[in-house]
């Protein structure tokens, strides 16, 4: 869908984009199947396509946010986020 000009920072009724889902989300329905790799993958697509990681959702969250926090830092350690 990206590579057709999707637009990847569309967001949901809560405002949650798709890089803040994949940060979070998912896999069978109770957070199991999905893997860090799979989540650092999908995460640096987004921003390749243009997810910007500083929009916030109706919680005041971003992705940039979510990286302040310990819960899957890795994900955020590995990704070259430019400062604004």
């Amino acid at each position: 869908m990206l590579k057709k000009g999707a637009n990847p920072n569309s967001g949901t009724a809560e405002g949650d984009t798709p890089l803040l889902v994949s940060y979070d989300c998912c896999g069978d329905g109770f957070g199991e199947g999905i893997t860090t790799n799979d989540r650092l993958q999908t995460a640096r697509l987004l921003i390749a396509y243009g997810a910007d990681p500083f929009l916030i959702n109706n919680r005041n969250e971003s992705f940039v946010d979510l990286c302040k926090g310990d819960r899957r830092r890795e994900i955020c350690d590995s990704i070259k986020i430019k400062k604004r």
